[in-house]
């Protein structure tokens, strides 16, 4: 999942087909290499068809899991807010979602689970 991180964005939890995936995702922090679950932007995305996004430190992708499927199955991905100070004045806005078949996202410079 894609997004940029602003104060007012909130921490959430992520379920993959039910299954909790990520217990809290600060959505409110920049790009940082020793959170496991943050990768840099996308090389392929531009910020006025210039800079890649991979270069813009607020600019953020988050991992959210794994979904093995048969091509036939649903799957669900269910985002919980968590509270917080702002209570409901918080945006959960995403930029992008993005499916990546695993023999791409293996060769990405991304820290281990």
């Amino acid at each position: 999942m894609g997004a940029t991180p602003f104060t007012n964005r909130p921490n959430v939890r992520v379920y993959l087909n039910g299954r909790m995936t990520v217990d809290s995702l600060d959505m409110s922090k920049d790009y940082d290499e020793t959170i496991p679950y943050m990768m840099r932007g996308a090389r392929e995305c531009c910020v006025y068809q210039k800079e890649s996004i991979v270069n813009v430190p607020g600019m953020v992708r988050y991992r959210l899991g794994r979904i093995e499927t048969d091509g036939k199955s649903d799957n669900y991905l269910r985002i919980e807010m968590l509270p917080g100070e702002l209570g409901n004045d918080y945006m959960t806005q995403f930029d992008y979602f993005e499916l990546v078949p695993k023999a791409v996202f293996d060769n990405q410079e991304i820290p281990e689970e």
